[in-house]
């Protein structure tokens, strides 16, 4: 197959096939237009037959009509096979080890940091005004410890109770990442198709879990086509978190911060019994990252259940 990149650049030759087309339009005279009849070659000699310049002409002129029909086709078959070769090339079992070891590459990267958070909750149909608003800051020492202090509440207790079990579960669970990870020891993937997600291309991938578990959600994820990492994930999880609740959905929002990839918001929209609905929303406000964190690794360890939201990280 011909390189087009040795052929005759496409706007030169295009231009050149427009101007064959008019000078040797076969239409009559009086149907061309007015471009055609000016450009209109003298193609007779005096006595009446054609002349050799015309017929050159005239061939040099189909010769470019060809290459310009040649450039086209060639065109669209590399469109369409590049289209093609792309699809192909990343099948799902690439997608998850890519994936998988995105995920692996995120967790090393981290360094210590500390967050100020922002948890609002609402209780009942309107969602207007948050019940309750809560901030923290939440501090983590890799590979496996975090800590938090609740720094203002505001509204009901109740909101600032489901709070605090959200984040009693986020400090034990800071060592046991691979628990909830997106890899194949945790979940079946199905390939469910693409996503534009923020102005980003994303692999939208089926979420199965391999068991009953609170950290496992049943749902699908969003993967990043170009560095495979999770941009979202959206489910329920496999195992109800509590009695009381009897249906949760859960979305999970991971974006980079100081060139670590974080999770960095979430919402969960429950239905709880005797309460109706309750949606707890939380957003990081600021970061504070670097090896000054460390200095004020004081653990604290709590072993009271969660009741709700056991899903988070």
């Amino acid at each position: 197959m011909p390189n087009v990149s040795t052929l005759m650049p496409m706007a030169a030759l295009s231009s050149q096939w427009g101007a064959c087309s008019a000078a040797y339009d076969p239409r009559p005279e009086q149907a061309r237009s007015t471009f055609s009849l000016k450009t209109k070659p003298n193609r007779l000699t005096a006595s009446g037959t054609p002349r050799a310049s015309y017929q050159a002409d005239k061939l040099g002129c189909s010769l470019v009509n060809i290459r310009f029909q040649l450039v086209l086709v060639i065109m669209t078959v590399a469109a369409i096979s590049g289209v093609a070769q792309t699809a192909a090339s990343v099948d799902l079992a690439t997608i998850v080890q890519r994936m998988s070891q995105a995920q692996l590459d995120a967790h090393n990267n981290v360094k210590p940091y500390e967050v100020t958070r922002e948890y609002q909750f609402f209780q009942g149909q309107d969602q207007g005004k948050p019940d309750s608003n809560v901030v923290a800051d939440v501090t983590y020492f890799p590979p496996d410890a975090k800590q938090y202090a609740i720094k203002n509440a505001t509204g009901n207790n109740r909101g600032a109770h489901v709070v605090k079990k959200v984040l009693d579960h986020e400090t034990q669970m800071a060592g046991q990442w691979r628990d909830s990870a997106l890899m194949d020891a945790n979940y079946k993937f199905s390939m469910l198709g693409e996503e534009t997600l923020n102005g980003r291309r994303c692999f939208l991938l089926g979420l199965e879990p391999r068991r009953d578990s609170k950290e496992l959600l049943k749902g699908k994820a969003w993967v990043d086509a170009q560095d495979f990492r999770i941009r979202q994930i959206q489910g329920e999880p496999a195992k109800s978190p509590s009695f009381w609740i009897k249906k949760l959905t859960v979305t999970i929002g991971f974006s980079e911060v100081e060139g670590m990839w974080l999770q960095t918001a979430v919402q969960a929209d429950a239905d709880v019994r005797m309460f109706g609905r309750n949606v707890l929303s939380e957003r990081d406000l600021d970061y504070r990252v670097g090896s000054a964190m460390a200095a004020k690794k004081t653990v604290r360890r709590n072993s009271s259940e969660t009741n709700i939201a056991t899903f988070i990280r």
